[in-house]
């Protein structure tokens, strides 16, 4: 089974979180009890550097609601680093005998942010004269 494609929106400067729910061809939630994740996010296939590295949580359930489940994520101050633009992620599994597997791929899109701090302003020294 090849990876599962997902094109994803990041706002510059905002929390980004998002879980999937893997499933075998059977439809039936994959136990991923025993393994770990990880992700890149990078401006071309190509490119040596990477824009960002996510938090992979993999779900450690072998019963009930979040087994299959894994969450990718990245903080404000992570994606405030993120030029706007057209990206490139994966997320890839590795089992506890160390077999990796690509499970999700696709474009991740940063939208760009106007503000650029989460400070309130200081109205004393405004542009629009109140």
């Amino acid at each position: 089974m090849g990876a599962t494609k997902a094109n994803i929106i990041l706002d510059q400067g905002a929390d980004y979180s998002t879980t999937i729910n893997l499933q075998n061809d059977s439809n039936n939630a994959i136990i991923l009890t025993g393994y770990s994740g990880n992700a890149e996010m990078r401006k071309a296939y190509s490119s040596c550097n990477v824009a960002a590295v996510f938090i992979v949580n993999v779900s450690q359930d072998n019963v009930g609601s979040n087994v299959g489940a894994i969450s990718i994520s990245l903080n404000a101050a992570s994606t405030a680093n993120i030029n706007g633009g057209r990206y490139y992620y994966d997320v890839f599994l590795i089992s506890n005998t160390g077999i990796s597997s690509r499970v999700l791929q696709g474009i991740a899109t940063v939208t760009p942010s106007v503000t650029h701090s989460s400070t309130p302003a200081d109205d004393s020294n405004n542009d629009i004269g109140l």
